[in-house]
């Protein structure tokens, strides 16, 4: 089994993604991958609520210098922020670590942020 640092940034989204399919009492809204939310831009949410104007991005290799951690990425995930604010979007940005050190507290927190009968608490 491949440790947590060394899977892709879409195999910690996939993680996160079994975990919110496992969260049955109360149901989650459905969501969608990939959301492309700024046409002609080619962005995408890792998440996306559309109808809650709440987004969910997965950040990956915190730890090995990835593409978030860099100068040019951390720049361009900021225009791709902003753009997204200005659209009425929130949007979260979750450590990937997170998925393995405190998975209950990221599914309850995306629930209170869907007002989906959960208060948040750490």
């Amino acid at each position: 089994m491949m440790s947590a640092t060394k899977l892709s940034r879409r195999d910690r989204a996939d993680d996160l993604d079994m975990l919110l399919r496992r969260q049955r009492t109360p149901p989650l809204p459905a969501w969608d991958r990939e959301y492309r939310f700024s046409p002609p831009r080619k962005w995408r949410f890792d998440f996306a609520w559309p109808g809650h104007k709440l987004a969910i991005e997965v950040d990956g290799g915190l730890w090995v210098g990835g593409r978030h951690n860099r100068a040019r990425g951390y720049i361009t995930d900021c225009e791709k922020l902003l753009a997204a604010q200005l659209l009425g979007w929130r949007v979260v940005k979750i450590p990937s670590d997170w998925l393995d050190e405190m998975p209950l507290e990221v599914v309850r927190a995306i629930m209170a942020l869907l007002d989906v009968n959960a208060t948040y608490s750490k």
